[in-house]
């Protein structure tokens, strides 16, 4: 869910913009499917990873806490039969506040935290409360945000260019401390008592300790004596493998289907998924993958691909890639159920079918859209008859969208199955 700019010192798979891909799926129409490919990101650099299990001695290596079983990939399902109801939220526009291009969206503590050119946060009804926008080199300023992530009252800002943690209170926007890194990493988030730094393919003379990543306390940034997944395959980035949760971060093996979350607890196995042998990608080609440091173009039929997953109370989604294309999953937590599919169609033109999700809380999952995304398929499909019913408010946001306009955040309740 996170995106990277390149890093010079590790490979990177560059996979489509996750948010125009999942942002507009509208009545499963070949036709929109097209117009959102042509946004994605064509280049890929060359990378390969698969995980296996944390490096930690005293963690049962199989055992995760969801086994989630995908017996096979549905072609298109209606969303009805996947969202329970769907509530818009337009954000408020104001000079304050404009948003570019989205790179994140977190939801905590009731608000919305939407990153892009800066911090920008809302409530719940879409009114603008603070912006975290400081630029420069002063210990409360930031010059590049590389990623964000918010742990109770506390929103953890790791700038890369400038090697610095920047923690604020995310109620308020408010400035608390900054710490200073050895040197550049891929990532750093916090939690309650510790930092988790992503140090991908950094040797490891720059930075002590074993493992791609290392848990440090927030009080010596330097105690790096706690390291997970300490393979050489495992220290190359994917974007999307890594995704932030409410209580830490979800990593997730990108050719092998298995997600670790790690917390001030450690490293837990979270996610397993389960697929038909048929559709399982051969262990040949996942270990040609490593040893050649590229993706494997012999993957038709397979599921592979594991990432962007977010979490509700309820439920565990992600993208897969599978027939040179992309599916998505949905486990349901209650039940144990998976569904997989490849797309989503909508009756209501004006109405965002969800592919896929960007963050959850805990009723719900998150997408977020921009005014040119909304302008783009209003324009080709238009708006339709006004419902009837409760969509009615949904509709006069969609309609009511103009250029200038921040995003439309879309609150998706999902039906258990």
């Amino acid at each position: 869910m996170i995106r990277r700019k390149h890093i010079e010192w590790t490979s990177l798979l560059v996979l489509p913009n996750t948010r125009t891909l999942s942002a507009v799926a509208m009545v499963g129409l070949e036709t929109c499917k097209k117009l959102i490919m042509k946004k994605m990101t064509l280049g890929i650099a060359f990378i390969s990873l698969c995980l296996y299990s944390c490096s930690d001695p005293n963690k049962d290596k199989s055992d995760f806490l969801y086994q989630a079983h995908i017996t096979e990939v549905e072609d298109s399902i209606a969303c009805s039969d996947l969202i329970d109801s769907v509530s818009y939220i337009k954000l408020e526009t104001n000079d304050r506040c404009r948003i570019g291009e989205v790179n994140q969206l977190l939801v905590a503590n009731k608000k919305l935290y939407v990153i892009s050119n800066g911090i920008h946060c809302f409530d719940l009804q879409g009114h603008h409360l603070f912006s975290i926008n400081q630029r420069g080199h002063a210990k409360n300023e930031y010059v590049e945000i590389r990623n964000v992530n918010i742990i109770d009252d506390k929103l953890f800002l790791y700038d890369n260019k400038l090697a610095k943690v920047l923690i604020f209170n995310s109620n308020s926007g408010i400035y608390i401390d900054c710490m200073l890194l050895p040197c550049e990493m891929v990532a750093a988030y916090g939690l309650k008592e510790q930092i988790i730094i992503d140090r991908g393919s950094i040797p490891q003379e720059m930075l002590k300790g074993d493992g791609r990543f290392i848990l440090c306390p927030q009080t010596d940034v330097h105690d790096t004596s706690k390291g997970y997944f300490s393979e050489d395959e495992h220290r190359f980035v994917i974007e999307g493998t890594t995704s932030t949760c409410s209580r830490g971060i979800i990593y997730s093996s990108y050719l092998n289907c298995m997600a670790w979350k790690l917390t001030d607890n450690g490293c837990e196995g979270y996610l397993k998924l389960d697929v038909p042998s048929d559709m399982k990608l051969p262990e040949s080609v996942i270990n040609r993958a490593i040893n050649d440091r590229r993706l494997p173009d012999d993957t038709d039929g397979y599921i592979y691909g594991l990432s962007n997953i977010a979490e509700s109370d309820d439920f565990i989604t992600g993208r897969l890639s599978y027939a040179k294309n992309f599916a998505y999953f949905i486990y349901d937590k209650r039940s144990g159920n998976t569904r997989c599919y490849s797309n989503v169609s909508e009756k209501e033109l004006w109405q965002f079918a969800p592919i896929s999700f960007q963050y959850g809380d805990k009723e719900s999952l998150f997408n977020i859209y921009s005014s040119d995304e909304i302008l783009l398929i209003r324009n080709i499909f238009g708006t339709g008859t006004p419902p009837s019913d409760r969509n009615l408010h949904n509709y006069e946001i969609y309609c009511s969208e103009e250029e200038s306009d921040n995003p439309v955040v879309a609150r998706f309740y999902l039906k258990h199955f």
